[in-house]
């Protein structure tokens, strides 16, 4: 792997594929690249050798980029105390059942941590294909615009605010709020280009409504750094504690994050905007999503099949 400079930072580069480093400080890029070479070459020592907790950090290290990162890094926690020992070749069913037992956690939650588990095997060249519990059925926990009024008000970190508005003016994923930087905000134009997805997350370009434009001119005013969402100005990695703490306060403590995402989905069909439009602007690729999760919401839903009975 080399490494390159490519638009303001430090990648390795392994034939068209580029992983970033993640510093501009060329030392540590140095330092960073030789741990992924350490990590890779430590996969490739020998059966005895291998564990599935260095197949974990060799794996972590190579998606070191991806957006979903903290997520990956919780799930590869959870899996190291149960099967961190083992040589990848020990890993089979039982041992999937045996996690599945003594892991005390959802099924959904399972589900994601046994599937790195999979990709991590896979990506040190183990063609497994694990026993994966089901996919649990669709979330479907929603607020209403009241109660999104009351979680707001029990925030009491500007940033969390900051958050939470966005969150339901947007409709966008969390990952896309917190990356969100001044750059991608046209206060004068009322817009918002939430940038590029990753895989199958899409994002779009979103128009800025009058209590946003009135929320993101304040937070602008006052802002110092290049994040719309800061903390210490600095870029905020998670919002999970300022979150639960406004929604234990609003007695909404069933609710996540990304509950806001799907309340906003909600409201829009409810209200009559085309199932197409709401794809758009919740950046769905396949329109297919979109009408199979929220099209039972629309105020003409299936009226049409009802009314030709009868």
């Amino acid at each position: 792997m080399q490494l390159v400079w490519y638009r303001g930072r430090w990648y390795g580069r392994e034939g068209r594929k580029r992983v970033s480093l993640h510093t501009k400080d060329r030392e540590q890029a140095l330092r960073t690249l030789k741990d992924i070479t350490a990590a890779r070459l430590d996969i490739g020592r020998g059966e005895a050798a291998r564990t599935v907790a260095a197949v974990l950090d060799a794996y972590l290290i190579e998606k070191a980029d991806r957006p979903s990162i903290s997520k990956m890094k919780d799930a590869a926690k959870a899996l190291r105390p149960l099967v961190g020992h083992l040589r990848p070749d020990q890993v089979d069913r039982s041992v999937c059942r045996e996690y599945r037992k003594k892991r005390k956690a959802s099924d959904g939650t399972k589900r994601k941590e046994l599937g790195l588990l999979q990709a991590a095997l896979r990506f040190a060249g183990h063609q497994v294909k694990l026993e994966l519990p089901p996919m649990p059925p669709p979330r479907e926990v929603f607020i209403t615009k009241k109660e999104f009024e009351r979680l707001v008000s029990c925030a009491t970190a500007p940033h969390v605010k900051t958050f939470l508005y966005l969150a339901w003016y947007t409709a966008a994923r969390k990952e896309a709020i917190l990356s969100l930087t001044w750059a991608n905000v046209d206060l004068e134009r009322r817009r918002i280009d939430l940038g590029i997805g990753h895989g199958k997350k899409g994002r779009a370009v979103i128009p800025v409504g009058a209590s946003l434009s009135a929320v993101l001119s304040e937070c602008r005013r006052t802002a110092v750094s290049d994040y719309v969402v800061e903390w210490g100005g600095s870029r905020v990695g998670s919002i999970r504690k300022g979150f639960d703490e406004a929604a234990r306060k609003a007695k909404l403590s069933h609710i996540t994050a990304h509950d806001i995402r799907r309340s906003a989905a909600r409201r829009m069909v409810e209200a009559g905007v085309p199932l197409e439009a709401v794809a758009q602007y919740l950046g769905h690729r396949n329109t297919a999503v979109t009408f199979s999760t929220y099209a039972r919401f629309s105020p003409t839903y299936l009226k049409r099949a009802a009314k030709a009975l009868e």
